[in-house]
């Protein structure tokens, strides 16, 4: 599971009700925007696949709680699309 360092708490609580862990939720680096660096997470998705990880999900915020940061939904979408993975909004 991919997400912006600005996810809210309650999927790594998720991740680990799933019995998944902590370590499932792979934390993306933002732009100055603060919006999931798009590049970064790519590469995260590459290197997962590469290390024998299976990536199943991107979260995409649609306002977070502590700063209202909108990731771009429409470049998330298409790359869950490309990648085969689900793709869940969030908006807290």
């Amino acid at each position: 599971f991919y997400g912006s360092d600005q996810i809210h708490s309650c999927h790594r609580k998720a991740m680990e009700a799933l019995g998944l862990g902590n370590r499932a939720l792979r934390r993306i680096a933002t732009d100055t925007g603060l919006r999931i660096d798009i590049l970064a997470l790519r590469s995260a998705i590459s290197e997962d696949r590469a290390a024998g990880f299976k990536p199943a999900c991107v979260i995409g915020n649609a306002g977070t709680v502590n700063t209202g940061a909108i990731d771009d939904l429409k470049a998330l979408a298409k790359l869950a699309h490309e990648e085969g993975l689900w793709f869940h909004v969030e908006g807290c």
